[in-house]
């Protein structure tokens, strides 16, 4: 089987780390996968690259486009990919109302099937075939290490307890406010929060390890990545109840699923670092089948269904 993913090429190695994650693990299960980077930003930056697209399929045949995100499923979509498998991945979910009806628009006319990352994305769209497929965790280069030792690598401080932070701050939907509000309510001096975004996503096990906990104060996900990352890492975590994270956690000793309120967040934290106990997050996942390789395998039964 032969698949091009499409999504977008705008950082620095023309693809999203998920993304890359994604494609990696089918590949590793012997599926052929290439990547078309859609280079451009906004719907004029997007439609730009449609007639790119067209030329390259008519040169290059594939069994199933895998477009990612919905701007580049509209692209693909426009370029005439058939059979087409299309992954939202939670900024789609939660757009402005004339995407969402675009989406489902060429859900009704083009798309042979739809994935989200989780059962509240699900709920919020109305499109005819649907599919709850998260993206999996690489659970070779997430592992855990002794947090001394990592601490070592990103340089900090020993005797600290360290709250992770893992988003940019200027994004709204990361709430990074309201992380800094529970942090001045926890009354811990010796507590800090770290903020870690746009480093290697090579780099990110180091961090996760050197951490106490993650911090996730979202206003909206899908199934976020860090946290599944953090769990993988057997990394105590503290999140808003957002996507899918409830069903992440379960019932696991070390997770903490909070409201939006930040004394509910601060006191989750205060019980997170003094927590002793065990941390099995990592068991969770696999049981879960949320590893790259369990993932990989549901997407090309999902890929062989579209080919029927």
């Amino acid at each position: 089987m032969k698949i091009l993913f499409v999504s977008s090429g705008n950082t620095p190695d023309k693809i999203g780390s998920v993304i890359k994650v994604q494609l990696q693990s089918l590949m590793k299960i012997g599926i052929l996968v290439d990547h078309f980077p859609i280079i451009g930003k906004g719907w004029w930056g997007y439609i730009k690259n449609v007639g790119k697209l067209r030329r390259y399929l008519k040169v290059n045949k594939y069994d199933v486009v895998h477009s990612h995100y919905s701007l580049s499923a509209m692209v693909s979509s426009l370029a005439g990919a058939r059979p087409h498998v299309v992954s939202l991945m939670g900024s789609d979910i939660y757009a402005v109302c004339l995407m969402k009806q675009a989406i489902r628009v060429f859900d009704r006319f083009t798309w042979d099937a739809c994935i989200v990352k989780s059962e509240d994305n699900r709920k919020k769209l109305g499109l005819k075939i649907i599919s709850i497929i998260p993206n999996g965790v690489d659970l070779e280069l997430f592992y855990p290490m002794e947090k001394a030792e990592a601490r070592k690598i990103v340089k900090w401080e020993e005797g600290k307890k360290i709250i992770l932070f893992a988003a940019d701050p200027s994004r709204p939907e990361k709430n990074h406010p309201l992380a800094m509000e529970a942090m001045s309510r926890l009354d811990m001096p010796n507590a800090e929060l770290k903020v870690v975004y746009g480093v290697p996503h090579s780099s990110m096990n180091c961090y996760l390890n050197a951490a106490d906990l993650l911090l996730l104060t979202s206003s909206w996900e899908g199934s976020p990545n860090v946290v599944k990352e953090a769990m993988a890492c057997n990394r105590s975590v503290v999140s808003t109840d957002v996507g899918d994270v409830r069903r992440l956690f379960g019932e696991e000793p070390g997770y903490f699923l909070s409201s939006s309120h930040p004394d509910q967040i601060a006191a989750n934290i205060r019980t997170s670092l003094s927590y002793m106990g065990r941390i099995h997050g990592r068991k969770q996942i696999q049981d879960l089948g949320l590893d790259d390789n369990s993932v990989a395998r549901k997407l090309v039964v999902l890929y062989e269904s579209v080919l029927v």
